[in-house]
């Protein structure tokens, strides 16, 4: 989908999530963000909206519940935050050092699927997955 064409208000309607000014800010600052954002760098880019934290917070926490966005860990303090993928298309590389995101696509899920299955006897089917490789970018290696 081209990001210039895109109705975020019918985003959050079929998230049943109420579109207000706020909430059509931050699935817009998500959907054109070039990689996933902490709730700070969020929070910083909301100034003029004169918006409290903990609303955010709040607001994240709907957002995550409706399964409009999805909570990356890249180990750190902070989870990350993006909308969620309806076709998962993309994962994640991170930079141990600097900290740096770049999106990587495709991951042949299906075999790991049907191991672990076979190796749980807990477990009869898996729903969803995550999946983000650690390393060094080029310019800190």
């Amino acid at each position: 989908m081209n990001k210039c064409d895109v109705d975020y208000k019918q985003i959050l309607n079929s998230a049943h999530l109420h579109a207000t000014d706020e909430r059509l800010f931050v699935v817009e600052l998500l959907h054109r963000a070039l990689k996933p954002q902490t709730s700070k760098e969020i929070f910083k880019k909301c100034k003029n909206l004169k918006i409290h934290e903990t609303t955010l917070y709040r607001m994240l926490a709907s957002f995550k519940e409706s399964g409009l966005v999805k909570q990356i860990d890249f180990g750190g303090k902070l989870p990350y935050f993006e909308l969620a993928d309806m076709e998962h298309d993309h994962h994640h590389i991170v930079c141990t050092h600097c900290k740096k995101v770049s999106d990587f696509t495709g991951c042949d899920i299906d075999k790991v699927v049907k191991k672990a299955l076979a190796q749980s006897k807990e477990f009869k089917t898996i729903t969803n997955h995550s999946f983000e490789l650690f390393g060094l970018c080029k310019k800190c290696a």
